[in-house]
């Protein structure tokens, strides 16, 4: 199993195979720097209404002056600029989509985005840190266990939809006011350029052990477990099937698996 961020330990299992996620290769360019923060807002390709909703009125009662670019979503834009108190800002771009987003990213002193995988691996590759905003009802609550990873390698901060308005606007006061953002800009500790490469030598080398043979009396308590388990209820669909490869006939017995 390919692991994008590590979210457990790969050292305790052979089962698990820290990679990264799978990005093109980023050129990394000297950043520009200006007398003011630059915030590049983002979605993800969807866009976010939490972030285009909340985040225009948060930074209008920020007490600095800022540079903001916003990726705000297919035929979103309209309504996110018409949110934002244009005279508040040095610089103010509003756009359904970016040709590059990884240019903006690089561009900006640090994001306020979801924490997808995807999403952490492009701001960390660039060297980025970003104030991520989870989504509250994703799988597994795996965006706030991706949060948790960056903010642990020390490149970000993490805010819940769960809290107020005004937290929200103390947050990037203080953000800004301390310069937080400059501690975040390190080099990420995994390579997600090099991610694909990785998977298709680990997979083009591996070579899968043989199981030893199954002492006898081990494959007729297999077999009838296996004509035991054809009899049963069938399993609700929440929960599927996984093979075994044990070297039984008939076919190895199968044990159910909790979906991921």
């Amino acid at each position: 199993c390919f692991l994008g961020l590590p979210l457990i330990d790969t050292q305790k299992s052979d089962h698990f195979e820290l990679t990264g996620n799978p990005i093109r290769k980023i050129l990394l360019e000297t950043d520009q720097e200006y007398d003011t923060a630059s915030i590049y807002i983002t979605g993800g390709s969807q866009g976010a209404n939490y972030l285009n909703d909340v985040i225009p009125k948060a930074l209008n009662k920020v007490n600095h002056r800022i540079r903001v670019v916003h990726q705000a979503g297919k035929g979103s834009s309209e309504l996110v600029i018409n949110t934002y108190l244009k005279n508040k800002f040095d610089l103010l771009v509003v756009k359904d989509f970016f040709d590059d987003p990884f240019v903006e990213i690089q561009k900006a002193d640090f994001v306020i985005s979801r924490s997808g995988a995807l999403s952490v691996s492009e701001i960390t590759s660039l060297n980025k840190g970003g104030l991520y905003i989870p989504l509250h009802n994703s799988i597994d609550d795996h965006q706030m266990h991706n949060a948790k990873y960056a903010v642990g390698v020390g490149m970000g901060e993490i805010f819940s939809e769960s809290e107020s308005l005004d937290d929200l606007i103390d947050k990037l006061n203080e953000i800004i006011e301390q310069r937080s953002y400059l501690s975040w800009q390190k080099n990420s500790d995994i390579d997600h350029s090099q991610a694909a490469e990785k998977i298709y030598n680990h997979i083009f080398n591996y070579d899968s052990p043989v199981p030893p043979p199954a002492p006898r009396a081990d494959v007729r308590a297999r077999r009838h477990a296996w004509r035991a388990l054809m009899l049963a209820p069938p399993l609700p669909p929440h929960v599927r099937w996984i093979d075994q490869q044990l070297p039984s006939s008939p076919p190895a017995p199968l044990r159910p698996c909790p979906r991921w």
